[in-house]
């Protein structure tokens, strides 16, 4: 009869044993995606800071009168009234 309650015994700490194993390699498993998503978002995140700075430095340099009317003449063909354009292709 002893035999039989510690072979129980074993077989429900066996039991406990393997679905807290179970549990741990899911909860490892989620950590890891986890992590890898962070990864990306952080890589996002730097991505996305450059690119800040880089607009920063745009609206600086068209907040100057004079860039803004060099870059609407370049870009747009613009001139001002007593002015002759010029067009030269190759």
């Amino acid at each position: 009869m002893k035999n039989l309650g510690i072979k129980i015994l074993i077989g429900v700490i066996l039991i406990f044993l393997i679905i807290l194993g179970i549990q741990t390699f899911r909860k490892f498993r989620e950590i890891n995606v986890l992590e890898k998503e962070a990864a990306l978002l952080k890589k996002n995140l730097e991505k996305m800071k450059a690119e800040n700075l880089e607009l920063e430095k745009e609206i600086k340099y068209f907040q100057n009168p004079q860039n803004l009317e060099k870059e609407a003449r370049k870009r747009f063909s613009l001139k001002k009234e007593d002015e002759k354009v010029i067009i030269i292709t190759r």
